[in-house]
């Protein structure tokens, strides 16, 4: 079973699209965006705030039953959100519905699953002498990439701040974000279910491992904000300090860093999220 939590969740805007969900064998982190048509069809904050709560919540129910394979829950799960969707009578097309990335980790009989889609990351520590196992989809990241690299190359060439340039890669960021669910672009947990079998999973012995971290990719900038380019030191970090710590020191970083040529970004901050926990 899981124990020793360190867990949080905040949010970096108006709206915390993010969430996380933490029992003795099972843990779920989603991060959630809403479609950058810039409908609000749902009756949460954001239509992101609407898919992570219910989804989390419906997930956590379902993955109970350890009969239940993760792919199955999420099927179950994304047709549940569907009918809902039909029922607000308001959606035309899948381009519109919010997605998330999915990170969730279970503890089964004699061993540790691990399901994963979109850009949420896990570590993972063996208690053996092996090296911590990283878990990332960079799909996202580098089409974000793409897009920033933009931006900087602007800044360069006119001196302005990144954060006024924003407006000129608008186009560039909502075609990326079109790519959703596509073999060229990335893929997404959305209530169409496309992405499901498209996830990845491992399953470790469960006596193999001490300790699991998952979290959004809010959190995971501490990696660079904090130069822990190392997956045991963010570890080590998480054993040290509460993750509300963390999470404060990362939104000071960014606050800090209004004009965003430090880091470029396409937002001042982002929900940020994290669940550490040690296996027993």
């Amino acid at each position: 079973m899981f124990g020793n939590f360190n867990c949080s969740t905040r949010a970096g805007g108006e709206f915390n699209e993010d969430a996380i969900y933490y029992h003795e064998n099972l843990l779920i982190v989603m991060d959630a965006a809403t479609s950058l048509n810039k409908l609000h069809l749902t009756p949460e904050g954001s239509d992101g705030c609407w898919l992570s709560k219910y989804a989390v919540a419906m997930l956590a129910k379902r993955l109970e039953n350890a009969e239940t394979t993760i792919s199955d829950a999420l099927h179950e799960v994304a047709r549940e959100l569907k009918q809902q969707l039909d029922a607000f009578g308001y959606w035309k097309n899948s381009d519109s519905y919010p997605s998330a990335s999915i990170m969730i980790v279970r503890s089964v009989d004699d061993s540790v699953e691990l399901f994963s889609v979109g850009d949420c990351t896990a570590i993972v520590e063996f208690a053996n002498e092996r090296q911590d196992m990283l878990i990332h989809d960079d799909a996202v990241t580098m089409l974000d990439n793409t897009v920033i690299a933009s931006l900087i190359e602007m800044q360069q060439q006119n001196g302005k701040p990144i954060a006024e340039l924003l407006p000129q890669v608008k186009e560039m960021l909502v075609a990326n974000r079109n790519k959703r669910n596509t073999e060229d672009g990335y893929w997404a947990f959305d209530p169409t279910g496309a992405a499901i079998e498209h996830g990845t999973i491992h399953v470790f012995p469960k006596n193999e491992i001490s300790a699991v971290a998952l979290m959004s990719d809010g959190f995971y900038c501490i990696s660079s904000l904090k130069e822990l380019p190392d997956p045991a030191q963010l570890m080590h970090a998480l054993k040290q300090y509460h993750a509300d710590m963390l999470i404060d020191e990362i939104f000071e970083k960014l606050a800090a860093d209004s004009l965003f040529n430090q880091y470029p970004r396409f937002k001042l901050k982002d929900d940020a999220s994290v669940i550490y926990a040690e296996l027993f």
